[in-house]
């Protein structure tokens, strides 16, 4: 199945394509295609189920037990970087930072992979880059750390009475937010923290405003003065928050498509795309950013009698485009066929540009069935 993809600064796509088998060791293949559609290379992965992160003159896969540099050019090895599993991979100024499940963090070289520093064990476990410095969150502790050196600037107790199930972390000019979502106490809503952020002082707590007393929020994200979260209800929505407040500015709801897996989305400066998948199509949206309208909506791989295995994040291509990749299957439980395709939309009306089948096959190089990669290439 497609694991994920990313595109390039030279117009291009990154595709890492998974076994199916969803287990640590099963082997990836990773290609890259070019703005018109054109495969330009192909190579093994190390045991993985994750997706690319392309920064750079690289591309970045994170293994279980390390973190591995990719070519974007030309696809061949640049070096690879031993690190714990359970490792988040965030980047500073260009370099790969690894988040180890211990609260250590690793800069290291783009360029050659050498460590550049280390920060003490037990910081943080939600790591967010802002404007080069490095802030963790862990239980009721933040702290921000100079992201040239490792230096730590501060550490403040946040006063949190019970560890959130999930932080993510952001900052702007003047503060650093905190989104916790608990689960020890599923009847509060989420909230949003606001700290300083040249002290770590908190400035404020805010409620996330729900729309059902069931609903939950999740997959929080921060860009500028926004935060963007999908909800889900009895239906689907994609919420636009004041991050200052949590104030909902606007929301668009989904029709009720029992989406599986649960949507992702990516955002720009003026537009926000949303993926979803549902048990034989893949829908994909393009919201405008100020004013939360619907600008199009395309489903992809509208096939009666297929399931819908997975639909990754999107990407927007470097001329406005986007890249998005849906894996389906074909045919009865004895005899089932998985299929992958990526696609590249067009801005302006999300018509195809070009669909390209990366199925994993003998024509890619790996054998159906047992996928395991073979050397050919």
């Amino acid at each position: 199945n497609v694991a994920g993809l990313d595109a390039d600064g030279a117009g291009g796509v990154v595709v890492a394509l998974g076994s199916g088998e969803f287990e640590p060791q099963s082997p990836m293949l990773a290609l890259r295609i070019d703005a018109t559609g054109a495969t330009t290379w192909r190579a093994n992965v190390a045991s993985a189920y994750a997706m690319p992160a392309v920064r750079g003159a690289n591309a970045y896969f994170t293994t279980p037990d390390r973190l591995q540099a990719i070519s974007v050019a030309s696809g061949l090895p640049a070096w690879s970087f031993d690190c714990a599993a359970g490792a988040t991979l965030r980047f500073v100024d260009g370099d790969p930072l690894c988040a180890l499940p211990d609260g250590r963090l690793v800069r290291l070289r783009a360029a050659t992979g050498q460590i550049a520093w280390t920060s003490e064990p037990g910081l943080g476990a939600a790591v967010a880059v802002v404007a080069g410095d490095v802030y963790f969150a862990r239980g009721d502790n933040l702290a921000r750390v100079r992201g040239a050196d490792g230096a730590l600037i501060w550490s403040a107790a946040t006063g949190t009475t019970h560890a959130p199930h999930h932080v993510v972390m952001a900052g702007a000019d003047g503060d650093v937010v905190r989104v916790a979502m608990p689960t020890e106490y599923p009847g509060e809503p989420a909230r949003i923290e606001r700290y300083a952020i040249a002290s770590g002082a908190p400035l404020g707590t805010h409620a996330i405003e729900r729309v059902v007393a069931s609903a939950s929020t999740y997959d929080v994200r921060r860009d500028g003065d926004d935060l963007f979260a999908i909800v889900i209800a009895d239906e689907l929505r994609l919420r636009r928050l004041a991050a200052a407040d949590g104030s909902v500015i606007w929301d668009v709801v989904f029709a009720p498509l029992s989406a599986r897996p649960l949507p992702h989305f990516v955002v720009s400066s003026d537009a926000v795309v949303v993926a979803l998948s549902t048990t034989d199509r893949t829908r994909v949206y393009r919201i405008d950013r100020a004013s939360g309208a619907v600008a199009w909506q395309v489903d992809l791989d509208v096939n009666a009698g297929v399931e819908t295995l997975f639909q990754g994040p999107p990407a927007f291509a470097a001329d406005g485009g986007v890249y998005v990749a849906t894996s389906y299957t074909e045919g009865s439980a004895q005899a089932r066929t998985v299929r992958d395709f990526v696609y590249k939309l067009s801005a302006e009306d999300g018509s195809v540009i070009w669909r390209r089948d990366v199925s994993i096959d003998g024509t890619s190089g790996v054998r159906t069935g047992s996928r395991s990669i073979d050397a050919a290439d």
